[in-house]
């Protein structure tokens, strides 16, 4: 069932699925919390959109390597590189 689909049968906002989709990835340790009323949804939100953005960050950023250059500069989320002079040899 998609986003849409899950708010009108819901009868609530697409955009409240949403959170509810992301804390379910994320943080879904506190969906019983949430269920109970002990914490909303919206603040186990924040903590799931922080991890969400920390696993983006820690994922790591694949090259195409058969168009590396020398002196090519990459660009990464935590910075970037530049491609040094290599040889490559045919076997």
């Amino acid at each position: 069932m998609d986003g849409r689909a899950a708010a009108k049968e819901a009868g609530v906002d697409q955009g409240y699925i949403a959170l509810a989709f992301l804390v379910l990835e994320y943080a879904k340790e506190f969906i019983p919390d949430i269920e109970s009323g002990e914490k909303t949804l919206s603040d186990c939100y924040e903590l799931a959109a922080q991890r969400k953005k920390q696993a983006q960050l820690d994922k790591p950023v694949k090259a195409n390597l058969t168009n590396l250059r020398p002196g090519k500069i990459l660009s990464y989320p935590t910075g970037t590189l530049r491609t040094a002079e290599a040889r490559h040899t045919r076997s």
